[in-house]
């Protein structure tokens, strides 16, 4: 993932998205390192960048890494991420969500974070460009 800033490009692999909540027409995205970056694009669109295995709509503005899961409480409809971040989840989407990751046999829990790719053409980036202006992506 390539997130454009005023001080430069800032690479990060879809493992390093921890997740992305929408507020007021932009995405916040949290990634691993601790930073977090102000996107603006909608929910359809991150969707679609996103490889749809590892990331889930766990409510209409928040989409979470399934790689960075680290516990859930069904009852209180929460889920915690590996960077202690809680988030919340309706309780149709938190079944759907249970499911959906027990489901996978692909990814085990949690993922390795193993994308050391320096490829700029690899299949496990996702460019940003912060703020968002046509003419500089």
């Amino acid at each position: 993932m390539e997130v454009r800033t005023e001080k430069g490009q800032t690479v990060y692999f879809y493992a390093d998205l921890v997740l992305a909540e929408y507020e007021n027409l932009f995405f916040k995205l949290y990634f691993t390192d601790g930073k977090d970056y102000r996107v603006e694009i909608t929910v359809k669109e991150l969707l679609e960048k996103l490889p749809p295995k590892a990331f889930f709509l766990c409510s209409r503005n928040t989409i979470i890494n399934i790689c960075r899961y680290s516990s859930s409480d069904a009852l209180e409809n929460e889920i915690w991420m590996d960077n202690g971040m809680k988030v919340n989840a309706s309780s149709r989407k938190m079944k759907e969500f249970i499911k959906h990751k027990d489901s996978l046999p692909g990814i085990s829990l949690p993922c390795p974070n193993s994308h050391t790719c320096s490829n700029e053409n690899c299949p496990e980036r996702l460019m940003f460009c912060l703020p968002k202006k046509e003419d500089d992506c």
